[in-house]
């Protein structure tokens, strides 16, 4: 009586999941992160980070430039402080100093553009990608502002550099929100590919070849 008890319990636990589950799964832009796997996860992180490193080397490696030909402070500066804490901070000023006037709208924009097409794109036996619309808006309104901040920032001394700077953070941060997930949705739209499907095509070309030396023999 007590093992049905708790069996039923369990069951009622299962289903409630289930649907919050299927609720969550209808959700704006996110659903289907609910429906998708730890590996769709990981190898869109993966992807993402390797995308991210190389595409914000400009940034990085010019603030290293920039702190190695910079002024070496002085022992005033340095006193009382942690010297470890001291370079990091003089190294993350030099980094932010080469995005500090509006150079991450161009970084978005890169972000994007491979974005978008990837929303639009349709692999041979895979479906739409999931929230395929409000991906694609997103990605061409955070373009289309990004390029019209940007021009207006190289024609216009009067613009206030420090919003343009917020703005530009915040339209980043979104691109690569955007980016990460369509990865993830990416993955979860293609099909499983088994072993058997894997080797048919050299299957079927050691066929072709016995046809073809018992044709000859």
């Amino acid at each position: 009586m007590i093992r049905a008890a708790l069996a039923r319990v369990r069951d009622e636990l299962h289903q409630s999941s289930a649907n919050r589950k299927q609720v969550l799964s209808r959700l704006w832009l996110f659903g289907t992160l609910f429906k998708c796997t730890s590996d769709n996860f990981l190898n869109a992180l993966y992807e993402l980070v390797h995308g991210v490193v190389f595409a914000t080397m400009p940034f990085w490696l010019g603030g290293l430039v920039l702190l190695i030909f910079a002024t070496p402070p002085s022992a005033e500066e340095l006193k009382g402080a942690n010297a470890l804490f001291f370079w990091i901070g003089m190294y993350w000023n030099s980094v932010v100093s080469t995005f500090a006037k509006g150079e991450l709208l161009v970084f978005a924009i890169s972000m994007l553009s491979p974005t978008l097409w990837l929303a639009t794109y349709e692999p041979k036996g895979a479906e739409k990608l999931p929230h395929r619309r409000p991906v694609s808006t997103l990605a061409v309104v955070i373009i289309i502002v990004g390029a019209v901040i940007f021009a207006l920032l190289k024609k216009n001394d009067g613009i206030n550099v420090s919003a343009v700077f917020w703005i530009s953070v915040t339209l980043t941060i979104i691109a690569i929100v955007l980016r990460y997930l369509v990865f993830v949705y990416h993955g979860y739209r293609l099909p499983d590919i088994s072993e058997l499907q894997l080797r048919k095509p050299t299957d079927d070309w050691m066929k072709t070849v016995d046809i073809h030396r018992g044709a000859t023999s």
